[in-house]
Formats: structure tokens, sequence, C-alpha cells
């Protein structure tokens, strides 16, 4: 009896243990598994090699560049969750990879309850930025806290800054762009853009290259005498990750106003000195598509561009831009099948010279309803470097709102001595005024923005001792704007900009008229201006342009739309046009044809007279307290020239075939541009010949002159596959081929591969896979390869791989040795597939 006494009594807690445990389970579930989700793929590999020959030939080919490990981890895994236990959100992108993005490996926590939140990692890091002196808003790896309850909010962070804080000022060349910033790899929603002290906006004005730190303007060429500012960080590897660290305190006292405190400082990184980087590309194709690298290089430094293992030679094989030394050219094409290996050092640069530390005070008294007036004050310092200087910016800012009217005024002190933190915005050293006003009434809104301002520029002597140099800046600008009964807007700008400093006087006076209108399905915007001014070194300079903008919608699929700009520039008794002209037609119907077409062509109307016209609206931006030094990398001032036409129809014959045929023509020449002329055509095809099996096939001709210098590129392509799986058998065969014509460069080139594998059981299987290639004339190699694997799933993503392999590339020139070896090995690897 006692026996089954117990045998009761633990059955009884056995099932209620049971009964805890699912509701336990469940909340895991639903608080936890539920709310993360991974994507991605991650391979771990052991491997064990025996190489004769050239081994760096076969260590940059093998293994995306690591032949020459015994272990390797690649991959790229995405890692997510949000309101994880009902308080934590977690980022994670886990990336592996020797040619990877450098800024693509973050991490990133937050935590959130009610009055405090707490970011940790790869963050956005900011500070209340009550005071225009003291604020900070960068990308940061560290730890950032905030508490906000009632009246009183604070807010303080830690950690090691990952980019440097750039202002850049640009002159129009009176062409889209690009318009190269000095500095690559440009951390990605950093930027602010300015034309003419207007605001841009990404996608509707302009379009940014984050990796080459290039803007491509798309409303409308900056002219000549246009002013461009961008406020932007820079990722920089060979700088020691400098630290920030501060705290921002304010309490509202409701009608009598709110008070601020603020305290940060920024510890200098200095240089980390010379590195060494290897970056890889897949062949571009045509001779007219630029490499950009990920940083720019050090020129003093060897610079190693490899194609397949084989050296190439500056100035035979490729050539650098002329504009920006990260990026460069092949003279002869490179298939897709070629991987380009570039090994150099990037250029050193200092992410912040000497410890900064700034102190501010800032006070907001409400005025009754709609107006407001605002004073801050901070005390900036440079410390920790053989020229320190300090000094106290103030300023007062006021607001009145009068029914519809706005009135804004601001004054402010900033002397030469000033230093803030290094932060994105449009802060400088000045002593300036401002008085702005903006109005609506009966449709209409009116306004008008004043502003004098005496700026310091902050330089240096070639002693390193600090000069300064004073420049006087004043801007008006008047508008009107309104809307008439049948439906047309219109706006009308008058501005002028006076300037005048050590490089002498300059004044631009600006006349724009814009109207818009929507009738039915069409849409038009018309724009007239003209300009008149003078400036040091150019004299007198006139300009005219007119910019039409039109898209109509006809429906049945189609969708047309074109934007056309033209402009003459004089000075100094030449004149030169420049011109824009873009237009697209696209046709996508529910039958099964498609076409879509384009056609741009850009002619910059640069006067050389004009590369280095200033109107003082870009003084003080890049030489101020409030950024990082220049990286050095020379800003392009000539224009553009661009012609491109590009055509893609498309067939579906059912859902089993489909064909598309494309061309393009380009013509591009000037500064930051290939030079070249380039005519593409093609076609591809694929086809499901049904119960599994597809058959695909594409052939393209290239055809690449040169503009400035005798010779051309001649390539033709033709690429073909069968692949199915029959039953538990898979299989695919493919080829490739290259004939690029008679020249220096001519070079043939014709390989093959097959797979086959059988599946052993729905868990495992057997494969095989042999290659073959061999390239003539140019560099010419042969080679050969086969493997044979094992592969077996442990666990759902979960799988293992071995296999084992041989390779030979030989070189069919008795003369070279190089990219040629011999090798054999046995890999085995752990796969987890997560999916997209």
């Amino acid at each position: 009896m006692a026996h089954c006494r117990t045998a009761l009594l633990g059955a009884l807690a056995l099932s209620a243990a049971i009964s805890d445990a699912i509701p336990l389970t469940q909340w895991v579930q639903r608080s936890i598994v539920r709310r993360v989700s991974v994507s991605g793929r991650r391979v771990l590999g052991f491997h064990v090699q025996d190489v004769a020959g050239d081994g760096d030939a076969f260590n940059s080919l093998t293994y995306y560049g690591m032949g020459g490990k015994r272990f390797t981890d690649l991959g790229h895994v995405s890692l997510s969750g949000h309101d994880v236990l009902g308080v934590l959100n977690f980022q994670a992108e886990l990336v592996n990879n020797r040619f990877g993005d450098p800024q693509g490996q973050k991490m990133s926590l937050n935590y959130h309850r009610g009055p405090v939140e707490m970011d940790a990692g790869d963050i956005r890091g900011s500070l209340l930025n009550t005071n225009s002196f003291a604020s900070f808003n960068k990308t940061l790896n560290g730890v950032m806290g905030g508490f906000h309850q009632g009246r009183f909010a604070l807010k303080a962070l830690r950690s090691s800054v990952r980019g440097a804080a750039r202002t850049t000022s640009l002159s129009g060349n009176g062409s889209l762009g690009p318009y190269y910033l000095g500095a690559s790899q440009v951390i990605s929603d950093s930027e602010q853009v300015r034309v003419d002290g207007l605001a841009m906006k990404l996608g509707a004005d302009y379009t940014i290259n984050y990796e080459a730190g290039s803007i491509t303007f798309v409303s409308r060429p900056i002219a000549q005498t246009s002013t461009i500012l961008v406020t932007f960080e820079a990722y920089s590897l060979t700088s020691r990750q400098g630290a920030v660290q501060g705290a921002g305190a304010a309490y509202d006292f409701g009608r009598f106003g709110s008070l601020g405190l603020t305290a940060v400082e920024q510890l200098s990184g200095g240089t980390a000195g010379l590195s060494t980087r290897v970056e890889q590309f897949q062949g571009f194709g045509a001779p007219s598509t630029p490499y950009t690298l990920q940083f720019v290089p050090l020129t003093t430094s060897p610079i190693v561009i490899k194609v397949d293992g084989l050296l190439q030679t500056l100035g035979i094989d490729y050539i650098f831009d002329s504009g920006n030394p990260a990026i460069f050219y092949f003279l002869r094409f490179v298939p897709s099948t070629s991987t380009v290996e570039v090994t150099y050092s990037p250029r050193p640069t200092q992410v912040v010279g000497g410890d900064r530390k700034v102190l501010g005070v800032d006070y907001r008294l409400p005025l009754g309803r709609g107006a407001e007036i605002a004073y801050s004050q901070a005390t900036g310092r440079l410390v920790n470097t053989p020229t320190p200087s300090s000094g106290m910016a103030r300023g007062l800012t006021a607001r009145w709102d009068l029914g519809p009217t706005r009135w804004t005024a601001a004054a402010r002190d900033v002397p030469s001595g000033f230093v803030g933190v290094q932060t994105i915005g449009f802060n400088r050293n000045d002593r300036s005024v401002e008085l702005g006003m903006d109005s609506r009434a009966k449709g209409m809104r009116y306004g008008f923005n004043w502003s004098n301002a005496s700026i310091s520029s902050l330089s240096e002597d070639l002693n390193g001792h600090p000069i300064v140099d004073v420049a006087r800046s004043t801007f008006a600008r008047a508008f009107v704007d309104g809307q008439v009964a049948n439906g047309l807007k219109w706006k009308l700008e008058q501005s002028r900009s006076k300037s005048g400093g050590s490089a002498g006087d300059g004044q631009v006076d600006k006349t724009d008229l814009s109207l818009s209108r929507r009738t039915g399905r069409l849409n038009t915007r018309l724009g007239l201006n003209r300009l008149t001014g003078f400036g040091a070194g150019v004299g007198s300079v006139a300009s005219q342009g007119l910019r039409l903008e039109s898209s109509y919608d006809p429906g049945r699929s189609w969708s047309l739309g074109g934007r056309t700009s033209l402009s003459n520039t004089e000075s100094q008794g030449a004149s030169r046009r420049g011109t824009d002209l873009s237009l697209n037609a696209n046709y996508h119907p529910a039958s099964p044809v498609g076409l879509d077409l384009s056609y741009q062509h850009s002619r910059a109307g640069q006067l050389a007279a004009l590369a280095a016209f200033q109107d003082g609206l870009g003084a003080g931006y890049g030489t101020s307290g409030f950024s990082a030094p220049s990286t050095g990398v020379p800003i392009v001032a000539g224009g553009t020239d661009l012609t491109l036409f590009q055509a893609l129809a498309t067939y579906r014959a059912g859902p089993h075939a489909h064909v598309d045929t494309h061309l393009v023509q380009s013509a591009s020449s000037g500064s930051s541009s290939s030079n070249t002329k380039s005519l593409t055509i093609g076609t591809g095809m694929q086809f499901d010949l049904g119960h599994t099996h597809a058959l695909g096939m594409a052939i393209d001709q290239t055809r690449t002159t040169y503009l400035n210098a005798d010779g051309q590129s001649r390539a033709t392509t033709f690429d073909a596959f069968l692949s199915g799986a029959p039953g538990r058998w898979s299989y695919r065969t493919g080829l490739s081929s290259l004939i690029s014509g008679a020249g220096v460069f001519a070079q043939d080139r014709f390989a093959w591969d097959a797979s086959l594998r059988r599946s052993l059981s729905p868990n495992q299987g057997l494969s095989l896979l042999v290659q073959s290639g061999r390239t003539t004339g140019y560099q010419p190699q042969t080679e050969s390869g086969v493997s044979l694997a094992y592969d077996y799933r442990l666990y759902r993503s979960v799988g293992l791989i071995a296999s084992y392999r041989l390779r030979h590339v030989a070189n069919l020139d008795p003369a070279s040795t190089a990219g040629a070896y011999r090798a054999r090995g046995l890999d085995v690897e752990l796969t987890f597939d997560f999916g997209h």
C-alpha cells in the first residue's frame, strides 16, 4: 500500500510538473522564439591542401581568398529580435568575409521600459542636443542611456568613434555629377546636402554612392556659380578609434522656460599607421566600367592588381581615374568568370587632432502663444596638441508667430579659437546675424531670409602654426509662390550673395521662376533662371537656364517621361552652352511582351575660368572647429559629358520560355569618367523543358573605343547551361566562351563544367564536379579540376560536406610562371543555412 501511495504521489507530482512546463514552454515560444528571426548562411571549414607552384595565386583564387588557411569561417548571418521578453530589441549582422564591406559587421541592443532606455553596440549616438554648440550626432560603438520622466530628461553616452564627421564645400561644374566628397566609405544615411542654401532630398534631388563617396544630382545640373554643401561621416580604417563621452540634462519649468546643461568630450585616436588591404571583384566586362576601391589608396605604397593570379601592369592593363584615386579602369574586357584582386595600403587619416572638451548651457523661454527666445552658450577647448586653443561661443535665437506669419531672428558669435566635438551639421566659426519671415495669405506664400556673417577659416602653415583667414559673406533671398484657379502652381525667387576676403570680392544675383501643372494624366514642370555677377579672377559672369520636366501616363501599360535643361554661361568674353536631356518609355502589359527604353544626354557646358568661382555660401564649413580635417583627396572641378541609350525587350512564350534582348550604347568624357564610347548588344533565352529539366543561353557583344587614345576593345561572350533533377539524380552542365578580337589584348577563352549528384537518402548525397578551361592570346593559361563530395544533413539547417579536390593551372607562355599551380586536398565543411 505504501508503494502504491508513493507511486500515486509521484504520478501526481509528475503531472503537475508537466502542466507547469507546458505554460512555460508556451511562454518561451511566445516571448522569445517567435520574436527572434535568423537568416543567412555560415560555413565552418577545415582544409588540408598540398600546393605546388604559385601559392599566392592559389590562396587568392580559393576559399574566397583564404586558400592558405587551415580553418575558415565564411558567411553572413542576420539576427534580429523585436520586443523580446517585452523589453529588448536587437539587431546583429555577423559578417566574416575577407572582401566584405567594412561597415557590414554590426551589432546593437536596445532596452526600453518605462522612463529608461538603453542602447549598446553599433548605434547612432546623440545627446539631448538642446545646445547647438554642444550638440552631438554620430555613428558610434558603445553604450548610450536615457531617462525621461515628467519635465526632466537625461541622456549620457560612452563610446568609441566609428567614423570621422566632415563638411565639405564644392562648386558646381554645370553637370549632374558625379561630385566627389574627398572621402570613400561614407557611412550610410549620414549625409545632408544643400545647394545654394536649400536642402536636397535623397532620391528626389540626388543619389549617392556611399562606397566611392560621390553624389550625382537627378533633378537638375548644378551651375558653375552654385555652391554644394555636404556634411557626412566617413569610415576610417587607418585611424585609431578615438573615444567620446558626455551627458546632457534638461528640465522644463513650464511657462518659466527650460534649462539645459551639456558636457561632452572627444579624445584623440591618432593614426594606426599603414595597413595592407586586399579586395576582390569579379570582372565587370567592358573597359568603360569602373572598379571602386573601398578606401583611397596611398599612392606612395605599392598597389598590386592581379587577374586570375596574373600580375597586371599600370598603364598597360589598367589606369587610375585622374579625378578620384580610388577608381580604376581596365584597358581590356574582363569577363565575369575572372577574379580581380587588388592589394594596397589605405591612405592614413586622423579622426580628430587633439582632445576636444565642450561644456554648454542653454535656456529657452516661451513668450506667450507662438513666441520663443533661446540662448545658448558653450566653452570649447582643444588640448593635448602642439597648438591648443579655446573659446566661448554664444548664440541667441527668437521666433514669433503672428497669425499666418512667422518671424525668426538669430545672432551668434563663435570665435576662431572655439572647437566643438566633431559631428555632422552645418556649424562653423563665425560672427553672424540672421533675419527671416515666412507668411501665407489668400492662397499665397511669401517670405525672405537675410544673413550677414564674418567667417573664420582655420588652417596651418608649413610649420604647423595655426592660420585664421577671415571672410565676409552676405546673403539675401526673397520668394513668393501660389496657385491660380486652373491648377497652375508658380514660384518666384530672387537672391543675392556677396563675399569678400583675402581671395577677393564676389557677388551673384539669381532669379528663378518655376511653374507646374497637372492636367489629367500629364504632369509638367517648367523652370527659368538667370544669373549675373562677378568674382575674383573670373571677372563678370552671366548665365541663363531653362528646365522642363514632364511625365505622362496614357494607361494601357504605358508610362512616358522626360526632362531637359539648357544653359548658357558667359565669362571674360567666352561662352559655353550646357544641355541635359533624359527620356524614358516603359511598356509592360499583361501580354508576354515588355519594353523599356531610356536615353540620356548631358553636356556640362563648363567654362574653365569658373572652376574656382566662390560666392561665399560655402566659406568656413570644411575648415571649422566642428569637423574633421580633409583627407587630402583632390576634388575635381571639371565636368562630365555623357550620352547613354538603353533598350530592353522581353518576351514570355507561355510559362516555359523567356527571351530578352538588350542594347546599351554609351559615351562619356571629361573628369571622373572612362573617356570611352561603348556599345553592348545581347540576347538571352531560358526554357523549361519539363520534368525538372531547364536550358539557358546568352550571347553578348561589346565594343569599346577610347576617345583620347588609339585602339579599341572588342569582345563576344557566350554562355549556356543545361540542368535537371530526375528522380534521385540531379545534374548541371555549362559552357562559356570569350572571343576578344585582334590587338595587343586579344584573348580567347573556352571553359566548361559538369556536375552530377546522386541522392542516397533524403538526408545525404554524393556528387562529382569536373571543370576545364583554356585561355589563348594575351596571358594564356589552361586550367582543370575535379572534386568528389559527400554531403549529409545533420539537423534541419545544419549540414556536413566532405570533399576531395584536384586542380591544375598551367601557363601556355613558357616564359611566365606566375599564376600556375597544382593543388590537391581534403575539405570538411559544417554549413548552417538559415534561408533568406
